[in-house]
């Protein structure tokens, strides 16, 4: 009684209705060895070419290979920011700490503008004074390279 049909009164009223078998033939995928081959002919056209980025990349890891401790970490650091990591934060600093730190800089650059501008450097000499100095070496300055003499062109005016 497996494969017949049960008799039920809607059954009886319809009449005997014969049941259609479908079959479900499921999608085969290529067999392994096929894309196997395929992967190997593709590997074998990249093969003919050099590929710079991957070499320089390599070449990195091998500087790296070398470092050690804080270095090492820094140099990873670097090489991870580069392929598109985010950095570190900064550290955090006192806000007040900052402020003082801003303002001293800031009056260094005012004290070192005023004494520019009255002509004198940033231990308190004048500059032309230096600057002189620095004129009166360069006359004084005998020639030692022999090319210097057979740098200069002098011109005899025939009469």
């Amino acid at each position: 009684m497996s494969g017949a049909l049960v008799p039920t009164k809607a059954s009886l009223e319809k009449g005997v209705q014969k049941v259609e078998e479908v079959t479900f033939v499921s999608y085969k995928p290529k067999k392994k060895s096929e894309r196997v081959q395929e992967n190997q002919q593709n590997e074998e056209s990249d093969t003919n070419y050099f590929n710079i980025k991957k070499a320089k990349n390599e070449m990195i890891k091998f500087a790296l290979s070398d470092l050690e401790g804080k270095e090492k970490r820094n140099a990873m650091m670097q090489l991870a920011i580069k392929l598109g990591a985010k950095p570190p934060r900064r550290k955090f600093r006192n806000y007040k700490s900052l402020i003082e730190e801003r303002k001293k800089e800031k009056a260094e650059e005012e004290t070192k503008e005023y004494l520019r501008k009255i002509g004198k450097n940033s231990i308190g000499e004048s500059i032309a004074k230096t600057n002189l100095a620095k004129k009166n070496k360069k006359k004084f300055k005998k020639s030692v390279d022999i090319l210097d003499i057979y740098g200069k062109v002098k011109k005899a005016v025939e009469k």
